[in-house]
């Protein structure tokens, strides 16, 4: 007679309530990034702040004897930067300015700052043309439902 196989063992499988690795891994990973957004959450905002807004960056362009211009190279010296606006380098030939914007893009750090804080709840209504619901709930049933949700958000 050959044993039976499958079906319930006593003590087989994980316990009840306990997580599987992969999700244990998840758990972990996603606390480790929240600890490190959070950590960098200041500079963040700032950065949020700075690409809402645009960035412009002015650029360099040093001409030889020849008079053909260079390969352009971005200015980072206040200094420099100061000096250009205020009309410095208007009368020297050999070096050219010119300031380009960036347009802004806040798509990756508003992606951290959504793990960090969740993303927030977008709210959407479905209407028929004559703005009335597409199918009619009675009041009772409205009051059931709205139970139901502010139990499961405990």
């Amino acid at each position: 007679m050959t044993k039976k196989r499958g079906g319930y063992r006593l003590g087989a499988g994980r316990k009840v309530g306990s997580l599987d690795p992969i999700n244990k891994l998840r758990i972990k990973t996603e606390k480790e990034m929240q600890r490190r957004i959070m950590k960098n959450v200041n500079k963040l905002i700032n950065a949020q702040m700075s690409l809402a807004k645009g960035c412009s960056f002015l650029y360099r362009i040093d001409k030889d004897e020849d008079g053909k211009g260079k390969k352009a190279e971005l200015v980072t010296s206040k200094k420099e930067i100061l000096g250009h606006f205020d009309g410095k380098y208007d009368d020297d030939d050999s070096v050219y300015y010119y300031i380009t914007a960036q347009k802004p893009d806040n798509g990756a750090i508003k992606n951290m700052i959504d793990r960090v804080y969740g993303k927030p709840i977008q709210k959407t209504e479905v209407t028929g043309k004559d703005g009335k619901d597409l199918v009619p709930i009675s009041e009772e049933k409205k009051e059931q439902i709205n139970k139901i949700l502010s139990d499961m958000q405990l």
